[in-house]
């Protein structure tokens, strides 16, 4: 072999040898490239904290921007008009409404070998009937609702839902569980023995909340939590997390778990069936279910976290609020709520107008909008 048959010969080796070089370095640019956008997450705004998504961004490269929505049902609804499900890359949904999404195709399946830690939920609450299996949702918190009293200001018993709705503590009732929330207390109040609140039923309930409208006042649904900490309000109807919140910071507080109530509910997470970043989506999955950064977020929110190995990590002080974690005989009784059947249904939307218009739109009534011609 001559030298410039040699110098040929070095040549194509040297640039075979180089060619996967460049493709994997291409391939690892494309892929940092990719790393480096954000994943979009939507959720209630005691979903995703600040800290956590800023210490998930610093130890994998990948920033998250999170975006809050009021409701659950505002993101369930939002998903069923195709919103969303195209944009967000995580979602946070309440347990009562995803097998909407499930039958609408608008989740990705999850793929269990992505999100290891699953191995640290408590099996109570996976494989339920709205998604079994535990296909397409991975449980997050754990939520009920229920009352907080200040003894110093009820000087009555307050043992139901009912019973925070006295006319003389008109404008002090704080209720952090909007329209539906009202509804379906207004069910159990007359012996409902389900939360699910029919469409026939709707009516029936329309005398007993224009009475509780009436004490809520104009601004029903504007309840500040810190009005029951500082001791202005009465008392209030809420989710067990904000009562675990208020109790910790105002001790004399009182919870109180309505004997009629039937039913907890889930916070999940799922994967939107849009989403372009399925690994990196399932790997913030991942990371929210290691003990270390559930014990954050339950001690954050104060709901009830559903992974056993964060709750070992909780101390006694903080397992014993009482809206935090329930007696395990009190819990024992409560079922995991289904679905709503009637959650794009207008009807309740309807309904509740009427109320307010019959309680505060009438002559004299107490906070009735000066009307102009």
């Amino acid at each position: 072999m001559n030298f410039a048959m040699k110098s040929s010969f070095l040549w194509l080796a040297a640039t075979l040898l180089v060619l996967p070089c460049v493709a994997h370095a291409k391939e690892r640019a494309a892929r940092a490239a990719e790393a480096a956008q954000p994943l979009h997450v939507l959720g209630l705004k005691d979903a995703f904290p600040a800290e956590v998504l800023d210490l998930f961004a610093k130890e994998t490269g990948i920033p998250v921007e999170a975006e809050k929505a009021g409701t659950g049902v505002e993101i369930l609804s939002s998903f069923l008009a195709g919103e969303g499900a195209s944009y967000f890359d995580v979602v946070e949904l309440g347990s009562y409404g995803i097998q909407e999404l499930i039958a609408a195709n608008l989740l990705r399946p999850l793929d269990n070998k992505l999100i290891p830690n699953i191995r640290h939920l408590d099996p109570a609450f996976t494989d339920l009937p709205y998604d079994p299996g535990s296909r397409f949702s991975i449980p997050y918190q754990v939520v009920w609702t229920g009352l907080v009293v200040n003894p110093d200001l009820a000087k009555q018993e307050v043992a139901h839902y009912a019973d925070i709705f006295q006319p003389e503590w008109k404008n002090r009732i704080v209720v952090r569980n909007g329209v539906r929330g009202l509804y379906r207390w207004a069910a159990l109040s007359m012996g409902t023995p389900d939360q699910q609140v029919t469409k026939e039923g709707i009516k029936a309930l329309q005398p007993l909340l224009e009475k509780w409208v009436g004490v809520l006042g104009p601004a029903m649904l504007e309840g500040r939590l810190e009005d029951l900490e500082s001791g202005k309000a009465v008392a209030g109807a809420m989710l067990s997390g904000e009562a675990a919140t208020a109790l910790a910071k105002n001790p004399r507080l009182r919870w109180v778990f309505p004997d009629e109530e039937n039913r907890f509910f889930l916070h999940l997470l799922a994967v939107p069936g849009g989403t372009a970043k399925y690994e990196q989506a399932c790997q913030l999955i991942n990371f929210l279910l290691r003990p270390d950064i559930a014990k954050l977020v339950a001690e954050k929110y104060r709901y009830m976290t559903p992974n056993l190995s964060a709750r070992k990590k909780l101390s006694k002080e903080f397992l014993g609020n009482p809206a935090s974690y329930l007696p395990e005989k009190v819990f024992s009784r409560l079922k995991p709520t289904i679905s709503y059947s009637d959650l794009t249904d207008p009807l309740m939307g309807k309904s509740f107008m009427e109320i307010q218009t019959k309680v505060f739109f009438r002559p004299g009534a107490e906070g009735t909008p000066e009307r102009k011609p």
